[in-house]
C-alpha cells in the first residue's frame, strides 16, 4: 500500500514502483498528470515489447562442428542440423553479418555456405520478427 502525499512525487519515481498499474490507480495526481503518467507506460511498454529480434542459423547437411559469430562478437557453437540463435538481440533497423569463425571447423571433406539474410550472404539489415541465415553444407 502506497502512503504519504503522491502529488508531491514525480512521474519517474512513479515508474519504479512494482505495481505501478496499482499506484496510477491510487495516485492523487491531477488528471492532466494522470494522463501524462499513462502515456508514459505505454510507451515503456511499448519499447520493451518491440524493436529487438534474434538473428536464428539454420545449419542443413552438416557432417561436422564449427563456430560462427554475429558482428564478430556473438558466438555459436554449430553442432548438428538444427536452428540455433544468436544469444544478443538486434534492434531494428541495425545490421548483422554472419561469419565462420576460421580455424573452429572440423567440416570432414564438406563445404559449407551462408545464405540467406537481407543482403543474401548472411548479412543485412534486422527487420521486425527476427531474421535466419541458413547454412548449406555438401560434399563428402
Amino acid at each position: 500500500m502506497l502512503t504519504g502525499k503522491m502529488k508531491n512525487e514525480s512521474i519517474m519515481d512513479a515508474l519504479t514502483y512494482s505495481n505501478a498499474s496499482s499506484f496510477y490507480r491510487n495516485s492523487k495526481f491531477n488528471s492532466r498528470t494522470r494522463g501524462l503518467l499513462y502515456i508514459a507506460l505505454i510507451a515503456l511498454l511499448a519499447i520493451t515489447l518491440t524493436g529487438c529480434n534474434h538473428v536464428a542459423v539454420k545449419a542443413n547437411g552438416l557432417l561436422g562442428s564449427f563456430e560462427v559469430t554475429n558482428n564478430g562478437t556473438d558466438k555459436l557453437s554449430i553442432v548438428d542440423n538444427t536452428t540455433y540463435l544468436f544469444p544478443k538481440k538486434i534492434d531494428d533497423g541495425d545490421r548483422y553479418k554472419v561469419e565462420f569463425v576460421p580455424g573452429s571447423g572440423a567440416f570432414i571433406g564438406q563445404e559449407c555456405v551462408l545464405s540467406g539474410g537481407s543482403a543474401g550472404d548472411g548479412s543485412g539489415v534486422m527487420v521486425s520478427g527476427g531474421v535466419t541465415v541458413l547454412i548449406n553444407c555438401h560434399g563428402r
